[in-house]
């Protein structure tokens, strides 16, 4: 059989092979496709009827006080007198509290000492990085000349002192040990090296001498930094010392004040200022929710900080997204915009404290939307989508979403109803057309 022929029968049977597996993974995988299912929830069980949720969504935010001023007690200083009391009304300039400044004019001393000491370390560093700058590395330096071998000194020497070699002559044919003149080299006392040479320069390789150079400078940096900190301590200091008086900053009134030794121990301020003008709460509304409320809107609040309820008003809409961005949460994104909220009846309120915010949306609802929880859901570019069984299968249909309750639960407008069945779509073996099987294991997608 000639070898062209042996080609051929080989391509042949090479080909039936790999048709033969190409047949075989498809038959595995139909089977394997057939005989996979995937859990689907009932809609009446993981989601919620929209007339339950009224006319309202919910957001969060945080308390923000117009003006605030905290005064802390001072451990080094001792109070002279304290000016006010909780519930009275001050004017910018009122002195609310007075320290007796004696002890501390010592301590203002100290500290000017230790600015100094600070200024010095960093002009010793500098001069020492302008050395470093000087230094040739160990690569660039010019090389020694070679010295002379033994041999070529003894030639030399030979040469220049005849009367040596006639002196070694003489004392071969004598037997005696022939004198040697003040410059003979036996006479000659050794110098050691380096003998009365008190600057020593160190020597750095080209690396060496670059690292060397940025440790002192980052030295510099953080000496220039302890300094400044020292300098911003002490202006601090005298400025407290000036007058040992610590003053109201704008009009407001005393919103608590404890004593001394209980503001040392819980670690909080002594006395707290509050300006006249009430409190904002800053929040971040979604997108689909934004053209949903006005200004002038009525709000109402929960702070879990008080445990109280709070009537706001939104005084303030800005659209421009906040500065987180876009929000991804269950499988949406969302543009956030900043909202501000405006509280007047409130006077237990402190800076940052949390709040839940309901907004009362003016449009109608109609009470036929569902909500389901985010993780339901799965987006598709600008359309939104669930997995639903439809005839024992899985399919992808796409639904018409509205706004988001407390981060974590959408609307369904249309595309399902109660009746449905879908599935948690970001399990990896979720695909259209695999089978179905009913389960009311919620729990079991969570643990």
């Amino acid at each position: 059989m000639s070898t062209r022929k042996k080609i051929i029968i080989g391509l042949v049977v090479s080909v039936i092979v790999i048709g033969a597996v190409v047949v075989i993974l498809h038959f595995l995988k139909k089977k394997n496709a057939n005989s996979k299912t995937i859990d689907v929830y009932p809609v009446s069980i993981i989601g919620q009827d929209g007339s339950c949720f009224g006319n309202s969504s919910t957001i969060s935010g945080n308390v923000s006080v117009n003006m605030e001023q905290k005064i802390y007690p001072i451990k080094t200083q001792k109070i002279k007198e304290i000016y006010v009391k909780e519930g009275d009304s001050v004017k910018a300039g009122d002195v609310i509290i007075e320290y007796d400044t004696t002890a501390q004019n010592l301590s203002l001393q100290t500290k000017k000492t230790e600015v100094e000491i600070a200024r010095t370390d960093v002009l010793v560093a500098e001069r020492q990085l302008e050395e470093l700058y000087k230094i040739v590395p160990v690569e660039e330096m010019p090389q020694p000349e070679p010295e002379p071998t033994t041999e070529a000194i003894t030639e030399e020497t030979t040469a220049e002192n005849p009367i040596s070699t006639s002196t070694d002559a003489l004392s071969a044919e004598t037997g005696t040990e022939a004198p040697v003149s003040d410059s003979g080299i036996e006479n000659q006392e050794e110098i050691p090296e380096d003998s009365g040479s008190e600057d020593f320069e160190m020597t750095y390789t080209r690396d060496e001498l670059n690292k060397a150079i940025k440790d002192k400078q980052n030295e510099i940096k953080n000496l220039n930094t302890k300094y400044q900190l020292q300098q911003v301590e002490c202006e601090i200091m005298e400025y407290q010392l000036s007058t040992g008086q610590v003053v109201a900053n704008f009009d407001g009134v005393v919103k608590s004040a404890v004593d001394e030794e209980n503001a040392l121990a819980e670690n909080t301020a002594m006395i707290v200022l509050s300006g006249t003008s009430g409190y904002t709460v800053k929040a971040s509304i979604g997108e689909m929710s934004l053209n949903k409320v006005s200004l002038g809107d009525s709000v109402e609040l929960y702070c879990y900080d008080t445990g109280m309820y709070y009537n706001g008003t939104i005084t303030d809409k800005i659209l421009i997204p906040a500065s987180s961005g876009d929000y991804y949460g269950g499988g949406v994104t969302q543009t956030y915009y900043p909202i501000v909220i405006t509280i007047d009846d409130a006077e237990d309120l402190e800076q940052g404290m949390y709040m839940e915010i309901t907004l009362h949306n003016n449009e109608e609802e109609s009470g036929s939307s569902i909500y389901l929880p985010l993780a339901f859901v799965k987006r598709d570019n600008d359309n939104y989508y669930v997995m639903k069984e439809e005839n024992g299968k899985l399919k992808k249909v796409y639904v018409k979403t509205g706004k988001i309750m407390w981060g974590e639960t959408i609307e369904i407008k249309s595309g399902i109803s109660m009746e449905d069945y879908v599935a948690f779509p970001y399990a990896s073996s979720v695909e259209e057309g695999t089978k179905t099987k009913h389960s009311e294991d919620i729990e079991g997608l969570y643990y």
